[in-house]
C-alpha cells in the first residue's frame, strides 16, 4: 500500500515539475494551500493567502516578501492579536515565500529540478528502508524516534553517488552533501512541528505518507539552498 502511494505521488509529482512553467506553479499554488492548512490544523483564511504570497515569490522573492509584510501589518492592525500575529507569519513564510523556490529550481531547467527530486526520493527512500531493515542507533529520540543513524548514512550515501554521477564530481559531492544535510533538517523540523500538535501525520490525503507537509517537506527546504548554490554559477 505504501509503495503504491508512493508511485502514484511521485508520477503526479514529476508531472508537474517536469511540465509546462504554468503547471508548475499550478502545484505550487496547491502545495503551498494545503501546507498552510495543515500548519493551522483547521479552515482559514491563511490558507488562501498563502497563494499569492507563492505566486509573486516565484516571480521575485522581494515582491513576496513585500506581500507577506503588507498581509501581516493588516492582520495585526485588525485582530491586535500578537500571537496570532506570530504565528500566521510563519505559517505563511513555509507555506508560501519557500514552496516559490522550487518554482526558481524550475526556472533553471528540467535538468536541475529533475535532480533535485531524485536526490530528495533516494534520500528518504533509501533512509526508509536501510533504517527499517538495519537501523539499530537512534538519531533524534525525542523529535523522531523511528529515524536511525544508519538510515541517514544509507540515505546520505544514495544521495551522494546520484548526483557525483548526474551533477559531476566535485558539484554532486556538494550538493549530495547539502541536499542531504538540509533535507534531514526540513524533515526533522516537521516532525518537532507535529510533537508540538501531538499528531502522527499532518493529514491523510496520502494515505501512509500523510498529508503534503510529511510529502514535500525534504523538497521545500531542500529546494531553497539548491536554487542559492545553482543560480550563483
Amino acid at each position: 500500500m505504501r509503495e503504491r502511494y508512493g508511485f502514484f505521488v511521485g508520477l503526479f509529482t514529476l508531472i508537474f515539475l517536469l511540465s509546462f512553467k504554468f503547471i508548475t506553479l499550478i502545484g505550487i499554488a496547491i502545495l503551498s494551500f494545503f501546507v498552510a492548512k495543515e500548519l493551522k490544523q483547521k479552515e482559514s483564511i491563511t490558507s488562501f493567502l498563502a497563494i499569492p504570497i507563492a505566486f509573486l515569490s516565484a516571480w521575485h522573492i522581494e515582491y513576496g516578501l513585500i506581500w507577506l509584510s503588507l498581509t501581516m501589518f493588516f492582520e495585526l492592525l485588525i485582530t491586535k492579536d500578537m500571537d496570532l500575529f506570530y504565528k500566521d507569519f510563519f505559517v505563511l513564510f513555509l507555506s508560501g515565500l519557500m514552496p516559490s523556490y522550487i518554482y526558481k529550481v524550475k526556472s533553471l531547467g528540467n535538468f536541475y529540478i529533475f535532480g533535485l527530486i531524485v536526490s530528495i526520493w533516494l534520500l528518504d527512500s533509501i533512509s526508509y528502508y536501510v533504517g527499517k531493515h538495519f537501523g539499530k542507533h537512534k538519531l533524534s529520540p525525542y523529535i523522531s524516534p523511528n529515524k536511525t543513524i544508519e538510515g541517514l548514512v544509507g540515505g546520505l550515501f544514495s544521495c551522494l553517488v546520484f548526483d557525483v554521477i548526474y551533477f559531476g564530481f566535485s558539484k554532486g559531492i556538494m550538493l549530495g552533501v547539502v541536499i542531504s544535510f538540509v533535507g534531514l533538517f526540513g524533515d526533522l523540523f516537521k516532525s518537532l512541528i507535529k510533537r508540538q500538535y501531538d499528531i502522527k501525520d499532518f493529514s491523510n490525503v496520502f494515505g501512509p505518507h500523510g498529508g503534503f507537509l510529511d510529502r514535500f517537506d525534504s523538497l521545500i527546504f531542500s529546494s531553497v539552498i539548491f536554487y542559492i548554490l545553482n543560480a550563483s554559477r
